[in-house]
């Protein structure tokens, strides 16, 4: 019961920031442990990539383009500060460098979103996989 209430705490920390950080949008207030958010003023997936750098594992989402992240007792309560920090440090670098592109499985998940046929998707990850492993 008590790691739950630290989960639980830890959200609400995250999903408050989140709400107060510019030119991110959280997707909806979360029921549980999971957040999601988006950007409408930046790539999203470039952000989930400089996070990655820092060592964060965000989860990419499509349609709409986001990210989530899986709220656990690992994130309280430093590592949660540590997380918006990081979140926000990542953000000031994508707005003020608009150089930074989506590389590899960042880069591949926007770009196949613009795909009207839905069913080359697998045709194409089947040869990126191939092209990748060869």
């Amino acid at each position: 019961v008590e790691n739950t209430r630290k989960i639980l705490h830890a959200v609400d920390y995250i999903y408050a920031e989140l709400m107060e950080t510019k030119h991110l949008r959280v997707l909806v207030k979360p029921d549980a442990t999971v957040i999601s958010f988006t950007s409408d003023d930046f790539d999203i997936y470039i952000l989930s990539q400089l996070m990655a750098k820092k060592g964060w594992n965000l989860n990419i989402l499509q349609f709409p383009p986001s990210l989530h992240i899986c709220v656990t007792l690992v994130h309280t309560p430093d590592v949660s500060r540590s997380f918006i920090t990081d979140m926000r440090i990542c953000i000031s670098q994508i707005m003020e460098d608009s150089t930074i592109k989506a590389e590899g499985v960042y880069g591949i998940y926007g770009s196949s979103q613009g795909i009207p046929d839905r069913s080359l998707i697998k045709e194409i990850g089947y040869e990126y996989l191939v092209a990748y492993y060869s």
